[in-house]
């Protein structure tokens, strides 16, 4: 058992060593946060970002599995998203999320006959860049945001009013049954954003946590009403009132999932 612990610990600092800190995070979005909490010592959610050609791309990524299996996933998801826009500088939310879910099915060998890996990625996407000519309402300049999911949402508040914009369906990578295969594509949706405007991106973790006073999931209802709760706070207090809420809700209950929340005020 020690040597195990040992083994995982050293993981866990190479896998913080590669994937993006906090801190980087922060100095380019300073008006934002990252609630991150693993189930284990190294995690199956990770966040990714990346500036590249006058676009900012932010991500929150869910690796099937968790602990050591879903590590690995997450190094994989890391090291191909920064490929695929800062090398091959696909730029395009959905074009990024259709060679991700390609190239993960070739690394994986999915495609093979015999393929034995069902492994898949579950993935909010956002890219935002300033309008060309940028459009102004009470002095206020607009940028331009666009998103592409797989199987999560994005939370997006414009003038205090929430609106969910679902993901599509199809997950990233995952070997399919042959009658079962489709032909797909990511689909965008396109906003324009103002000073002042919100948006979240997370995983299943925080919703899918059992609590409460009748030990039931958290729900996405009432994700919904905490982001409503808290949009007249100041940003960092916010990450404040999430890791309370998921805290006091999970109380004694194990922790069942990774868990992750991005939020940024535009």
């Amino acid at each position: 058992n020690k040597i195990i612990t040992q083994s995982i610990n050293y993981a866990r600092r190479i896998q913080e060593a590669i994937l993006p800190s906090e801190k980087a995070f922060l100095d380019k979005f300073p008006d934002s946060f990252i609630y991150f909490r693993p189930k284990h010592v190294v995690s199956g959610d990770f966040y990714w970002f990346s500036y590249f050609k006058g676009k900012s791309f932010i991500a929150s990524i869910d690796c099937t599995g968790h602990g050591v299996p879903g590590a690995f996933m997450s190094m994989i998801g890391n090291t191909l998203l920064n490929e695929i826009v800062n090398e091959k500088g696909v730029l395009l939310p959905s074009h990024i999320l259709n060679q991700l879910s390609k190239t993960i099915k070739k690394v994986l060998r999915q495609d093979e006959q015999n393929a034995s890996s069902s492994d898949s990625m579950d993935i909010s996407l956002v890219s935002i860049s300033p309008l060309s000519s940028p459009v102004k309402k009470q002095g206020d300049e607009h940028v331009k945001l666009i998103f592409s999911g797989a199987k999560q949402s994005l939370y997006l508040f414009c003038d205090g009013k929430l609106n969910v914009i679902k993901g599509d369906k199809l997950p990233i990578g995952k070997r399919w049954k042959r009658e079962d295969e489709i032909i797909k594509n990511y689909t965008n949706h396109v906003f324009r954003l103002k000073k002042g405007d919100t948006f979240y991106l997370t995983s299943d973790g925080f919703a899918d946590q059992f609590g409460g006073p009748n030990n039931e999931k958290f729900m996405s209802q009432r994700f919904k009403q905490l982001l409503v709760d808290i949009q007249n706070i100041p940003i960092r207090d916010q990450k404040r009132k999430i890791q309370n809420t998921f805290l006091n809700w999970k109380d004694e209950n194990k922790q069942i999932d990774d868990i992750l929340v991005i939020g940024v005020k535009v």
